[in-house]
């Protein structure tokens, strides 16, 4: 996947100069990323023979920079740009503008046009499509805010309220980054602040039966300030069985807590 994205770069400096001006803005980038959130790239303001004298568009002078010499600006371009719907791929960075305001011999306001060149870099690892599926997984366990209000509304003999039974997701942190191995997900009950995901949790589908929305869902359920639910039985099977046999139970099971939201296939 190709994208391309422009980012604008500093703009913000407003140069003078007391010789031929000349000026160069480059981006240094690495050629590759593998964690979004240090993908950052690095304008470098050339001087050529002359000194530059540096202000903070349009408001205020800065600094007197020597010929040759150069300053850096840091964008983060993962606070700026959403990558979770592009996924990995290789993206091209182009300057904005490379006209500049310095202010010449005489003292007067004037225009330099620096040299810039695009730069490439290949944005790789888990991370992009990670931030992509908790997003979708997210968006649908919120759904369930609706199974909350539903069962606010309706009475006990419905068939969906009879058949599973839901709780509202809070807000919470989605740590994937250190869970073991032989986990799907799992998180403390006395810490209603992280849930952990890993393992088979990634190759679950973003909604339906035994979702990534269901599971995180089913795990808000075991906290303890949303219940503490437990794990009395497996399977929508199972599930329904007890909803017959021990509602009370039935409450406190978290896979049907899982499939009350999920829905699937859909109740009224």
């Amino acid at each position: 996947m190709r994208a391309v994205f422009t980012t604008a770069l500093p703009s913000a400096a407003l140069l003078g100069v007391s010789a031929v001006p000349s000026l160069s803005l480059s981006l240094f980038i690495p050629e590759s990323v593998s964690d979004v959130e240090n993908f950052t790239v690095t304008a470098i303001v050339n001087t050529g023979n002359g000194t530059l004298q540096l202000l903070n568009d349009p408001r205020s002078y800065a600094n007197d920079y020597s010929p040759c010499q150069s300053f850096n600006l840091t964008h983060n371009l993962a606070g700026v740009y959403n990558y979770t719907n592009t996924g990995a791929g290789n993206f091209k960075l182009d300057v904005v503008s490379n006209l500049f305001q310095y202010i010449n011999a005489s003292g007067n306001l004037a225009m330099i046009e620096a040299s810039t060149e695009s730069k490439k870099v290949g944005l790789s690892g888990k991370l992009v499509s990670t931030l992509s599926q908790i997003a979708k997984a997210v968006t649908a366990a919120n759904n369930v805010s609706y199974a909350s209000s539903h069962l606010n509304e309706i009475s006990s003999g419905t068939i969906r309220y009879s058949t599973w039974f839901g709780t509202d997701p809070s807000s919470i942190t989605y740590d994937c980054s250190t869970c073991t191995e032989d986990a799907m997900v799992y998180m403390y009950a006395d810490d209603s602040s992280r849930i952990y995901l890993c393992g088979s949790y990634w190759t679950a589908e973003s909604t339906g039966t035994d979702s990534q929305a269901g599971t995180i869902v089913h795990r808000l359920s075991h906290f303890t300030v949303n219940g503490g639910t437990e794990d009395h039985v497996y399977s929508q099977g199972r599930a329904k069985s007890l909803a017959q046999s021990d509602p009370a139970q039935a409450i406190m099971n978290a896979h049907s807590h899982g499939y009350f939201a999920e829905n699937t296939p859909a109740l009224s």
